[in-house]
């Protein structure tokens, strides 16, 4: 499994403090991606759900709806982001800042790029 895989895995483990996590992706087509989303699913250990930057809200699957942690797979801030910020799906919900701000991300993208020849 790739390096940036486990890291997701641990950030996304970390955040989720038993309360529930769901990270979001643009939504994508095809065959190849169904695979790819599937095979992030059992490497994240937690469901993923589709959520499109225009959407304006996010509906939580209900055994998530009381309280919950969206995390965006997004590197930077995007509309996908700010929407969620601007809206959130219920009062308990926490959004995770996009990746390149969890300081854990960030260095370890740093000290990857920097490692390259």
């Amino acid at each position: 499994m790739p390096a940036w895989q486990r890291l997701l895995a641990q950030v996304l483990g970390q955040a989720d403090g038993g309360r529930g996590l769901i990270w979001l992706h643009h939504p994508v087509q095809g065959p190849l991606c169904a695979r790819f989303l599937g095979h992030l699913e059992r490497v994240l250990g937690r469901p993923g759900l589709p959520l499109a930057a225009q959407q304006e809200s996010v509906a939580l699957p209900p055994q998530l709806a009381a309280a919950a942690v969206l995390a965006p797979l997004t590197l930077a801030p995007s509309r996908l982001t700010e929407s969620l910020n601007m809206g959130s799906a219920a009062p308990s919900v926490e959004v995770l800042p996009p990746l390149l701000d969890l300081p854990t991300v960030h260095e370890f993208l740093l000290a990857s790029l920097e490692a390259l020849p």
